[in-house]
Order: C-alpha cells, then structure tokens, then sequence
C-alpha cells in the first residue's frame, strides 16, 4: 500500500525575535562626537570667564580704593600744607602775605583751587577772588565757620579738603580749603 506522505514541513525562516533595549538607553538620542567636543569647550569656556570676573572684579575694587585712599592722602597734605603756609601771615596780620599764601600750592598738579576763608567765609586768599564769600563748603555741607577739623568728602569727581588754620590764640582764625582732582593712572 501507498502510504500518502504529508510533506514534510518546510522550515520556516527564523525571524530573529528583537533583543530587548531598556527604555533608558532607547530614550537617549546620540550625540555626535563634534557636539560633544563643542559642549566641552562651551564649559571650558565658561569656567575661564567666571575665573576671570572673580579674579579681576575684586582687583578693581581694591585699585579703586587704593586710588581714592592716595587721593585723600594727597589732599590732606596740601591742606596742610596751606593751613601752614597761612598761619604766619595771620599771626603777622599782613593782608598782602594771606593774599599770596595760596599761591605756592595753588600751583601743585592736581589742584583745581585752594582758598583761605575767614570764619564768615570771606575769601582772605588768592587776592583774585577777595571779593568772593562763600556761604557752604560744596561736597561738605558745612558753612566755613563750623569747619573744626580735617575734613574731606568726595563732590562728583573732585575731593574737597578743609581745616580750621589757628593763628595768636584762635583755633579758628582761618579755614584753609582745597578741591583736588585726582590724577588717574593711564591705561
């Protein structure tokens, strides 16, 4: 007898079944390797810049200060300098001595004026502006007269300086006052 064959299975093509990806690795886009190195640079970059604000913002700052504690120096000493330049003259009681006792120091680098006052604040010195009174001492707010020590305050960029002059048995015969522009270093 014939047997009747059923004919053998064909051999299905075997699909490869996909292998299985975590989520958190298909999730990820990949990053060209030019992005990467540009990303790195960016924060490079950055690190440089935020080093450098640190780095040179407080050195400003301290120039600044160093600068204006110059300034002040400066101005104090020719405020001295034209308290003592006065005080012999009003001691003498010689008009044309006080007149000329601003000269020396009028002419010093720096120096946008320096003034003799009397307590009134009547301009004893330079003799060009005898004329003049001046009722308030601008940046320091004070009237002449109320003028009792070194005083210095700063008007925009001008120093203004002050101090009572003693002459005879006054502590306050005179005010010796200066305004001082600070020359800047060149950049």
């Amino acid at each position: 007898p014939v047997e009747h064959q059923e004919p053998a299975p064909r051999p299905q093509a075997r699909t490869s079944s996909p292998v299985a990806v975590p989520a958190s690795e298909r999730a990820k886009p990949r990053i060209a390797k030019g992005s990467w190195t540009f990303f790195v640079l960016l924060q490079v970059a950055g690190l440089a810049a935020i080093v450098f604000l640190a780095t040179v913002i407080p050195l400003i700052l301290w120039q600044q200060r160093v600068l204006n504690a110059t300034a002040s120096s400066r101005a104090s000493a020719l405020t001295n300098w034209l308290a003592s330049n006065a005080r012999p003259a009003l001691e003498a009681s010689n008009p044309g001595a006080v007149a000329s006792a601003a000269d020396e120091v009028s002419r010093e680098p720096g120096v946008v004026s320096a003034l003799i006052l009397s307590p009134e604040g009547r301009v004893l010195a330079p003799s060009s502006r005898s004329t003049e009174t001046i009722a308030s001492l601008p940046g320091l707010s004070l009237k002449p007269g109320e003028v009792a020590t070194l005083r210095q305050s700063w008007n925009t960029d001008l120093l203004e300086s002050a101090r009572p002059v003693a002459a005879g048995d006054r502590s306050r015969a005179a005010i010796a006052w200066i305004t001082y522009r600070p020359e800047r270093p060149q950049e």
